[in-house]
């Protein structure tokens, strides 16, 4: 979704954002020049946060860095708009 790719350019931390259709990966980083990996416990707080408004994400990459949006097929356009809503929020909290 394209609003993904607009939070990517808000969040320095939101190093790349990749997928097609309705599988998404974001990769939170340190920052963009060096690919440095977000510090788990910022990670950790993203994630527990989208759980806590009830947004599922999976995590992945080497260091647990990369989360996963893997949406079922049923989902609308409603859901997904408070996906990114949730997911702008708890970047925002940890904002660098």
């Amino acid at each position: 979704d394209k609003n993904y790719k607009k939070l990517q350019d808000k969040y320095e931390f939101l190093g790349n954002v990749r997928g097609k259709g309705l599988m998404i990966g974001f990769e939170m980083s340190e920052d963009r020049t060096s690919k440095k990996p977000l510090r788990p416990e910022l990670v950790s707080q993203i994630w527990e946060g989208m759980r806590e408004n009830g947004v599922l994400l999976g995590r992945g990459g080497l260091w647990g860095q990369t989360f996963r949006v893997k949406p079922p097929m049923c989902v609308t356009r409603e859901d997904i708009d408070h996906c990114v809503s949730a997911f702008d929020h708890e970047c925002s909290k940890i904002q660098q």
